[in-house]
């Protein structure tokens, strides 16, 4: 049973002076679906497996993809067994619901002798390993995602971490300069409930979304924490994580929202306007994100640790914030 199964019956209100966290989430292929887990540890580049793989397109160069423009990568599912990291989708053979999977090793280790090439991830183009795929399952994927035309679809796996600069502490501050694997820009992302179901409350009566909710799941997060009401975490600069041995994590600025969140996670399907039409009416609150909608926090871990669902969170530092 998932630790967000009982999400709607939260409101935006706080529901206590502790902040625990609520959920953990990680997704080792960007934009796919993520897992869910009680437990994890993460490292100075975000949660142990997270964004670790990215489909792309060719030939080359080759370009990311996410959901933004291919809203059914939503149903690809990951599972992690051993060593292995393993793929699926559904299709529908007549009257079987059939899945298509197919596997490839999951850690760096394995791709030693991989062939490399280099992926446009935003404005970088970091060198990384061509994960083994035969070619017939990657065109029966492309097929599903509606990939047209002369484009091959390939998986790459981290071969070297991107270093993020603007929100982030630097390395003057730290002795090193954060980094990340195939995350858009911080390491860790977390997400206040009560946050959003501020958002999914501004939408209820109104009847533009199917389900008339909004779950947590369409904003991506790794971490999910309940207790504050909403919003409170805008402020929020330093935080510590965890039992005895607490970790810290610089909060490093706000989340801006693109419409991905637009996409139903359970359907793949997009819909046209909210609630990014709404997030943008009310949640444009970074002066230097000016029109872009704002909701939860990107992080970076300054040290290595283990978190749990229970873990309670403390603020450290509070303060403003201004988006690079």
């Amino acid at each position: 049973t998932s630790n967000l199964s009982d999400q709607h019956t939260y409101t935006s209100l706080p529901t206590s002076d502790t902040i625990k966290i609520k959920s953990l989430f990680i997704y080792p292929i960007k934009s796919c679906r993520g897992i869910e887990l009680n437990s994890t540890s993460f490292t100075r580049t975000g949660l142990q497996h997270d964004r670790q793989f990215v489909f792309a397109l060719g030939p080359a160069p080759y370009s990311f993809i996410t959901q933004r423009t291919h809203p059914k990568m939503a149903l690809i599912t990951t599972s992690i067994s051993g060593d292995q990291l393993t793929i699926s989708w559904p299709g529908n053979y007549g009257r079987f619901n059939h899945r298509t999977t197919f596997s490839v090793p999951l850690d760096a280790a394995a791709y030693k002798h991989a062939e490399k090439a280099e992926v446009k991830v935003w404005r970088d183009m970091p060198t990384s390993y061509i994960c083994p795929v035969l070619k017939g399952k990657l065109d029966a994927l492309a097929s599903f995602l509606g990939v047209k035309g002369p484009e091959e679809l390939v998986l790459f796996r981290v071969a070297e971490e991107r270093e993020v600069f603007r929100c982030a502490p630097k390395k003057e501050q730290l002795g090193w300069q954060p980094k990340v694997g195939f995350q858009d820009s911080y390491p860790v992302s977390i997400m206040n409930l009560a946050s959003v179901r501020h958002v999914s409350e501004q939408l209820a009566g109104e009847g533009v979304l199917r389900d008339g909710e909004i779950e947590v799941q369409r904003f991506r997060p790794n971490v999910v924490f309940e207790g504050p009401g909403a919003f409170e975490e805008d402020c929020w600069k330093e935080i510590s994580l965890g039992g005895p041995d607490e970790a810290r994590w610089n909060v490093s600025c706000r989340t801006t929202r693109c419409k991905l969140p637009n996409t139903n996670q359970e359907t793949g399907e997009k819909h046209p306007v909210q609630p990014d039409r709404l997030l943008r009416s009310y949640r444009c609150v970074d002066e230097g994100a000016k029109g872009t909608a704002c909701l939860g926090m990107m992080c970076v871990p300054l040290v290595e640790g283990r978190i749990k669902v229970g873990d309670e969170i403390r603020v450290g530092k509070r303060g403003e914030h201004f988006f690079l």
